[in-house]
C-alpha cells in the first residue's frame, strides 16, 4: 500500500470518535459512515490530506447526496452519506462516467449493507408516499380555509435527452424521465403511475398504503407545478439499470460540470405543460460559479448571460408555444451555502458575501454586476434583458 494512503488510513482510526458523533447527529449508522470514508480515501486517491477544520481546530465531515438533488434524488437521510470535505470536493469534479458510476456503487453498497439489512429503496418509496399523503392533506385543508386558494408542489425538472437515435437510447431517455415524473404524476394526477406499480412488483416492494391514503391522494391534487431548473443531461442505455445519465458533449459546462442549456428550459416547460395542462412556476433558476471580489467589485457577466438566455427561452415558451407560466424567481438573491455541494464557494447570489468555505473573511456584502442588471429586469417585467 502507498505510504501516503496508509498514513491517512491510520489517522482515520483516530477520527472514529468524530465520525460517530457526526453520524449520530445525522442519524446515520457510524459503521456505514466510517467504512465509506475508508473506502472513499482508497478510491479518490487522497494521499496526505487532512480533514478541513473549523476555526476552533475541530475537523468536520460534510453530507453528500448519493443521488444528487440536481438529478432528482430525494433530500432524505437515506440518500445522504457523511464524507470528508476533501473527498467531497473530488466527487463533484469527477468528469469520467465510469468514475462516477464506481463511486456511486461504492456508496450504495455500503448503504445497502447496513446492520439492519434495511431495504433502502423500499424505505425511500415509503417516505415518498408519506410525503405525498401529507401534501394531499395540506391541499385539502387549504381549500377548506379558502376554496379559491391555489396550492402547488415543488419539484426538480430538467430534460434528459437520449444519447443517440438508437431506439435503446430513446427508451433509456423515457425511463430516465419516468424517475422525474414519478413525483409530479402523483402530485398532479392523484395516483401512482403504472410504470411505478410495475417497478414495485418486480422489486417486491411492499408499502404501507391505506385505502384512505389513496382517497387523499385523489382529493388533494395540486393546482400548479413549481419547479427548479438548472441543467439538462442525456441518457444512455444500460443493460442492468435501463439507463445511465451522462454529460452532453455538445453543451458548455459550469465550474461544477453542469450543462448550460437555456433551450432545455423551453423544452421542459413544453413537455410538462403538455403532460398535465397545469400552470408552471419556475421557482429556482441560477448559475453557480466561482466569483472574484476585486476592489469591491464583482463582474459576473457569465451569470447575467445565463439568466438572460434562460428568461428569453421562457418567454418563447409563453409567447410562441402557449405554455402557461405563472412566474419566475431566480436562485438566489444572496450567496449562501450550496445545497448540492455544501460549499459557499459555489455562489449563486446577486449579492456577494465575503466569506469562504472555512468562514474566513469580513462577512461584508457587495452588490454584483448582476444585482443592477436583475433590478432592471424586474422593473421592466422582463422586457429589458
Amino acid at each position: 500500500m502507498n505510504n501516503g494512503v496508509k498514513f491517512v488510513l491510520d489517522n482515520c482510526e483516530k477520527t472514529l470518535k468524530l465520525v460517530n458523533e457526526i453520524a449520530e447527529f445525522r442519524r446515520l449508522k457510524p459503521k456505514v459512515v466510517r467504512e465509506y470514508y475508508l473506502k472513499s480515501i482508497k478510491y479518490t486517491g487522497n494521499m496526505y490530506e487532512h480533514f478541513l477544520k473549523y476555526k476552533n481546530g475541530k475537523p468536520y465531515l460534510e453530507s453528500h447526496h448519493v443521488i444528487t438533488l440536481a438529478d432528482g434524488g430525494p433530500d432524505v437521510i437515506y440518500n445522504i452519506v457523511a464524507i470528508c470535505p476533501n473527498c467531497h470536493r473530488k466527487i463533484h469534479v469527477l468528469n469520467s462516467r465510469e468514475d462516477t458510476k464506481k463511486l456511486k456503487k461504492i456508496i450504495l453498497d455500503y448503504l445497502v449493507a447496513d446492520e439492519d439489512n434495511e431495504n433502502i429503496e423500499q424505505t425511500m418509496y415509503q417516505i415518498s408516499h408519506y410525503q405525498f399523503v401529507a401534501s394531499a392533506r395540506a391541499v385539502q385543508r387549504a381549500k377548506e380555509i379558502n376554496a379559491s386558494m391555489q396550492v402547488g408542489c415543488m419539484l426538480h425538472f430538467g430534460p434528459i435527452y437520449p444519447s443517440s437515435c438508437n431506439p435503446q437510447d430513446i427508451l433509456a431517455g423515457i425511463k430516465a424521465m419516468d424517475k422525474r415524473y414519478f413525483f409530479s404524476d402523483v402530485h398532479v394526477r392523484g395516483y401512482y403511475p403504472n410504470y411505478t406499480l410495475k417497478k414495485w412488483e418486480r422489486s417486491n416492494i411492499q408499502l404501507d398504503i391505506t385505502d384512505e391514503d389513496l382517497k387523499d391522494l385523489k382529493r388533494g391534487t395540486v393546482d400548479y407545478i413549481g419547479f427548479s431548473y438548472y441543467k439538462s443531461t442525456i441518457a444512455e442505455y444500460d443493460k442492468i439499470h435501463d439507463f445511465i445519465e451522462v454529460q452532453n458533449p455538445l453543451l458548455k459546462k459550469s465550474d461544477w460540470g453542469w450543462a448550460i442549456d437555456p433551450t432545455g428550459l423551453r423544452i421542459i416547460l413544453n413537455e410538462v405543460y403538455e403532460r398535465y395542462q397545469k400552470p408552471m412556476f419556475i421557482v429556482e433558476n441560477g448559475f453557480g460559479a466561482y466569483d472574484k471580489l476585486e476592489n469591491g467589485i464583482i463582474n459576473d457577466d457569465y451569470r447575467i448571460d445565463y439568466l438572460r438566455n434562460h428568461i428569453s427561452e421562457m418567454k418563447k415558451a409563453i409567447e410562441l408555444d402557449g405554455v402557461e407560466v405563472m412566474g419566475y424567481t431566480p436562485w438566489s438573491a444572496i450567496d449562501i451555502v450550496s445545497a448540492s455541494t455544501g460549499e459557499l464557494a459555489k455562489r449563486y447570489g446577486f449579492i456577494y458575501v465575503d466569506l469562504d468555505d472555512q468562514a474566513k473573511g469580513s462577512g461584508r456584502r457587495y452588490r454584483k454586476a448582476s444585482f443592477e442588471w436583475y433590478k432592471r429586469v424586474i422593473s421592466s417585467n422582463g422586457e429589458i434583458l
